[in-house]
């Protein structure tokens, strides 16, 4: 199953996961002016890289923000129309990573899959995979972090976060 990511936002929000404050738009009557600067999302769920293919904009006042949803709401976009956007406040980023929760067919087993580079192009990047056959326990996930270099008070934080996406 696929999720928009304003769906996906909703689910980890509802575990104890912080996401940025955000508002989701179908119309331009739906703006309302943000404190600058704001991520102009638009919401797809087969376009590879939406960054580059320029569905996701930095917009720096509310008059680019108007320009920007103007120019992608209802646009077809590697041949699916975004009919939703999602706005977004921007926040600084030091780290960004890659967290997936799936069911592998050939091992009848869940999956979680972390990248600790996130981000554009993460389909690419090396991941770590841990099949959970039964029960999930922290040392196994410590493990799949320390095997992808996570170091130090990030493993503690980033089990924490694993354990709640995984619910």
């Amino acid at each position: 199953m696929r999720l928009h990511e304003f769906e996906s936002k909703e689910l980890v929000k509802k575990y104890g996961i912080n996401v940025p404050e955000s508002s989701l738009i179908s119309s331009l009557t739906e703006i309302t002016p943000f404190d600058a600067p704001v991520v102009v999302k638009a919401q797809l769920l087969m376009v590879k890289s939406r960054a580059k293919a320029g569905a996701v904009k930095i917009c720096n006042s509310y008059t680019e923000l108007l320009d920007t949803a103007r120019h992608l709401l209802n646009r077809e976009i590697e041949g699916e129309t975004a009919e939703k956007l999602l706005l977004e406040e921007k926040v600084d980023i030091k780290n960004e990573y890659y967290i997936g929760v799936t069911y592998d067919t050939s091992t009848r087993s869940q999956v979680i899959i972390f990248s600790n580079s996130g981000g554009i192009d993460v389909e690419t990047s090396q991941t770590e995979k841990l099949y959970i056959a039964t029960e999930l326990h922290g040392w196994m996930i410590r493990d799949m972090l320390k095997r992808s270099g996570v170091k130090g008070d990030k493993i503690v934080k980033l089990s924490e976060a694993i354990k709640r996406v995984y619910k």
